[in-house]
């Protein structure tokens, strides 16, 4: 007898043509939010908290730093402040992103979704993948090398970290009079850990 892994019900399959959709997404998050953090542009507009549509659903953010719990995105930059002060290059911090892998987990992510977006006919046709995958969940796992310090005496050494992003419900059209260049994506969770 041939044991044969469990199916998953159709009902909860994403369409297959949403999953890889979902690369994109994450490579643009994992450039921008490296670029802002080598960089030490505040980092606030990437997370959730700091949407009212997450903040009014009561969906909380949460960022783990090597197993200590950090409570808010201020309270992340302020500890990324600390490992190097402004001004001072022989202590600065680069984060090096040598690879990245992302998976679609919800592919139907309602969390905070405006009436108006749920109210959508579905697309159908060219695009409608692309569309679909723009309200999914994201799980996004990056890999990659710090670099404490400047030049040869700089301490160097490994990190993983890991993202859920949702889908930013006003960068979707749900909001009229939205600013342009908002975020496609927000962080509802991360794990960050030193190797």
């Amino acid at each position: 007898m041939v044991r044969r892994p469990p199916t998953v019900p159709p009902t909860i399959r994403p369409p297959a043509d949403v999953l890889p959709l979902g690369l994109p997404g994450a490579q643009a998050f994992v450039e921008t939010y490296y670029a802002a953090r080598n960089d030490r542009k505040l980092l606030g507009a990437f997370y959730a908290s700091n949407n009212p549509k997450y903040v009014m659903a009561g969906t909380p953010v949460s960022i783990t730093v090597n197993g200590s719990v950090t409570r808010t995105p201020a309270d992340y930059e302020a500890l990324l402040d600390a490992q190097a002060p402004t001004g001072n290059a022989a202590s600065r911090v680069r984060y090096d992103v040598e690879s990245f892998d992302a998976h679609v987990l919800n592919p139907t992510f309602r969390a905070a979704c405006p009436q108006q977006l749920l109210d959508q006919p579905e697309p159908r046709g060219r695009g409608a993948a692309t569309a679909a995958a723009a309200k999914a969940s994201i799980l996004v796992h990056v890999a990659g090398s710090v670099m404490y310090g400047a030049g040869k005496d700089a301490t160097r050494g490994g990190f993983s970290e890991l993202f859920y992003l949702v889908p930013n419900w006003d960068a979707l059209g749900g909001t009229r009079g939205a600013p342009r260049g908002q975020k496609s994506w927000l962080i509802l969770s991360q794990n960050f850990r030193s190797l």
